[in-house]
């Protein structure tokens, strides 16, 4: 991960150490955001999502906490991250997955192919998406189509391609 200062034109890296995660690859950072306080959340190719604290001077005064890692398959981090007031929203295989910014608590919202609510997904498509609506709710894109997620209810409506858009 690295820093870039405007006014001196140069940039810090901040490096993780092996000791958090030692089973995954932190450098390859897919996907970041950033919290309400300012905690930038950093979604791995392989290894789960980072809450991480940059400190002023660097590495030091620097925290991060290794969230998800050594994730099951079906866990693992597949295209977007967001994040709103509460929550930090993480497009993974098996759907989206919620993480609550003050506990870390976690909850999956999982996509099935064959159940009537979920999104209509074929086994190799997963959310690459994410876009928070001016409702508060959110869009999700997949190779599938275009879906919508009411956070409230915890249920997607799926706009396959073929859907009448133009009509």
């Amino acid at each position: 991960l690295n820093r870039f200062d405007r006014d001196n034109e140069t940039f810090t890296q901040f490096r993780f150490s092996d000791s958090l995660c030692l089973d995954i690859e932190l450098n390859q950072i897919s996907a970041i955001t950033q919290d309400r306080v300012g905690a930038l959340w950093l979604a791995t190719n392989k290894g789960g999502v980072i809450r991480f604290v940059p400190g002023r001077n660097g590495q030091k005064g620097s925290s991060y906490t290794c969230i998800n890692c050594n994730a099951r398959e079906n866990l693992r981090f597949t295209g977007d991250i967001h994040a709103d007031d509460k929550f930090i929203w993480v497009a993974v295989k098996a759907g989206l997955l919620r993480i609550g910014q003050e506990n870390l608590q976690q909850t999956l919202f999982p996509v099935y192919t064959k159940h009537p609510e979920a999104i209509a997904l074929e086994s190799d498509s997963s959310i690459t998406s994410i876009y928070e609506a001016n409702d508060g709710h959110l869009w999700l894109g997949n190779t599938s189509g275009l879906n919508y997620f009411n956070k409230l209810t915890g249920k997607y409506v799926h706009y396959p391609h073929h859907y009448a858009v133009f009509r």
